[in-house]
């Protein structure tokens, strides 16, 4: 991306097309049908076993860039995010779904791991500040925000015998949907490969990122996150004055 000196008396407007992904420290959320192993309930029916979680970040989308004063810009466009998350043993190779109890009997569900996927639609809020350079390569560091909606989730058990997919729903019944908006927050820092005003690439490595909404996924909870993005830009044949 590039911003021109305002006394060059030029200022297009730059397209791009962006796709990042960003990877989170996360804690596992406090669900009670998973346990790792029948016996990983103590006296008091709290959970004793442990479990691995993971929470990933993939967008993809449309922005266009908008000079603001000779260096700064500011960016929005469309996005499509998909966040995941899963949560699987720690040890072993398989964990427990509670399924149901009735009197002494108690039914479980052998899985190797749980997962959900939710999209989403969003509009990206980025300003951006270029290093003072003027050469085929550029820095910069970038501010900027998510808003998203979300149009889609799916939760998936991956089960130790195809024939337990019969309590897909059962286990599916019991984790409930992320909150309908996600907001995400970031930093980073970039390099802006290309001529001034032509097309060019950008390299970008986020950190941090944090959530700013607190429910985007019912089985973990995300705490703070490191990732890449990459953009292809182009000069749109309109300028902004």
């Amino acid at each position: 991306m590039t911003i021109p000196l305002l006394a060059q008396g030029k200022t297009p407007v730059f397209g791009g097309i962006e796709t990042g992904f960003v990877t989170f420290d996360n804690e596992k959320r406090s669900l009670d049908f998973i346990r790792e192993s029948a016996s990983d309930y103590d006296y008091y029916g709290d959970y004793a076993g442990s479990t691995n979680s993971l929470y990933n970040v993939f967008y993809a989308g449309f922005k266009q860039e908008f000079p603001v004063i000779s260096r700064l810009s500011f960016s929005t466009g469309v996005r499509f995010t998909q966040v995941g998350s899963s949560i699987k043993p720690e040890s072993g190779s398989y964990m427990y779904l509670f399924l149901s109890s009735e009197g002494t009997t108690t039914n479980f569900a052998k899985a190797r791991k749980i997962s959900q996927n939710s999209q989403y639609l969003g509009v990206p809020l980025e300003f951006r500040w270029y290093l003072p350079s003027y050469h085929f390569v550029r820095s910069y560091v970038k501010l900027g925000a998510t808003v998203n909606y979300r149009i889609a989730t799916s939760t998936r058990v991956t089960f130790t015998d195809e024939m337990m997919n019969q309590y897909d729903g059962d286990i599916e019944s019991q984790v409930k949907k992320p909150d309908s908006f996600y907001s995400m927050g970031y930093a980073s820092v970039g390099l802006r490969v290309g001529k001034q005003y032509g097309p060019s690439i950008n390299f970008e490595a986020v950190m941090p990122a944090f959530e700013i909404t607190t429910n985007s996924s019912s089985l973990t909870t995300p705490i703070t996150g490191f990732g890449v993005q990459v953009t292809f830009q182009f000069p749109m044949n309109f300028k902004s004055e």
